[in-house]
């Protein structure tokens, strides 16, 4: 015997714990399957997103960690940083999010197991916790996308990206640290640093900030590799006289082209699962909500080819600039390309520039400045 339910959702991350939440508001039966074997999983992600996506999305706030008024964009040599009277972003506890995320949904009538992996026969998932089957499946698994392999878009073929970060404690004395990084999101590009990627600092609130470096295309050696870049980098800070470090996480993400297909037949595939992330600066949180958000349509309408329309027009052209530039930046770094970079920023530059660059696919301030972008490439 299986339990029937309108949708069963595997993954409880951000995306889908979202979308469990605004299926049973309108009365679906939902359950969501997640292999994690603590409510609210791993706390795995950077997790900085525009301010405007925790009312577009009613988020909890709550789950915000720290607000953000300030971006800079660094080499060792160079910076720019620009900053607002307003807030411009937030940083999420990123697990904390999950855990208001999954009781709101569960307020709403979802059901939720945690620390249950399953086995797919026909329409139905086997598991320890007993058998489901659903008129919709939904994959917010993550990179591990465990139903969207069955589209046969070919993951396994595209280059892994991994990033290590750490969660650091610095001591209130310590004014030259906050006076760079307090309420700001930082992104450092510097060949000596991480020669394949970047590195950050975000602002936590309350003293903590996450450090972190990201590889792309990384191989089999990744994550030791990592661990020597992040080491590398938490020296170069300067830091380590006054800070401790409270927690230390990574993930990989697969930065690849957009799959042709977020579906096939009853199984719809978001977040991550489909790459939703931006390629060049890696925020993905926001990409996974959009991607809910366009599955929840589709599944109330029974339309699941306006789930595919919707999701490829609203990437479109913007996202596939974003990943040539990033092929071009993180395949072939040069320290001059990032040097130029920071100083037309520091020159030319707004917040609201940064601003849409980072989270909108929006680069027409590099047509502004012709000459500046040919010295970066030559």
């Amino acid at each position: 015997m299986s339990t029937e339910y309108n949708v069963v959702i595997v993954g409880a991350g951000i995306p889908g714990l979202y979308l469990a939440r605004e299926l049973a508001k309108k009365n679906k039966k939902v359950m969501v399957i997640d292999k994690s074997k603590e409510v609210g999983g791993e706390n795995y992600s950077t997790a900085g997103i525009p301010i405007e996506t925790i009312k577009e999305f009613s988020l909890p706030p709550e789950g915000v960690a720290s607000y953000i008024n300030k971006y800079t964009i660094a080499t060792s040599s160079v910076s720019a940083s620009k900053s607002s009277s307003e807030y411009r972003a937030v940083v999420l506890d990123f697990k904390k999010m999950k855990i208001l995320l999954a009781k709101e949904a569960q307020e709403f009538g979802a059901e939720i197991i945690w620390d249950t992996e399953f086995v797919r026969e026909n329409n139905c998932l086997i598991t320890s916790r007993g058998n489901f089957t659903a008129d919709y499946y939904v994959d917010a698994s993550g990179s591990d996308a465990v139903l969207f392999n069955e589209l046969n878009v070919g993951k396994n073929d595209y280059p892994l990206s991994e990033g290590l970060e750490y969660i650091l404690e610095i001591e209130s004395g310590d004014e030259n640290f906050s006076k760079c990084y307090k309420k700001a999101i930082s992104i450092i590009w510097d060949t000596k640093i991480c020669p394949n990627g970047y590195a950050w600092v975000f602002y936590f609130g309350n003293n903590q900030y996450k450090v972190g470096v990201c590889e792309f295309n990384c191989g089999n050696n990744s994550t030791k590799i990592l661990e020597e870049r992040l080491e590398n980098f938490y020296t170069w800070l300067n830091i380590g006289h006054s800070s401790k470090i409270i927690e230390k996480h990574g993930s990989k993400k697969n930065i690849r082209t957009l799959p042709k297909q977020v579906f096939r037949n009853n199984i719809l595939a978001i977040g991550d699962s489909i790459c939703a992330i931006n390629p060049l600066f890696g925020e993905g949180i926001r990409q996974g909500l959009y991607s809910a958000k366009f599955a929840l349509e589709s599944i109330m309408k029974n339309n699941l080819s306006q789930y595919q329309k919707n999701w490829i027009n609203y990437n479109g052209f913007r996202r596939k600039t974003s990943e040539l530039m990033a092929r071009k930046i993180y395949s072939n770094q040069s320290q001059k390309f990032f040097t130029e970079f920071v100083k037309l920023a520091d020159e030319h530059f707004t917040i609201d520039d940064i601003h849409n660059m980072a989270f909108y696919y929006k680069f027409e301030i590099l047509l502004v400045h012709p000459t500046s972008c040919l010295k970066m490439l030559f």
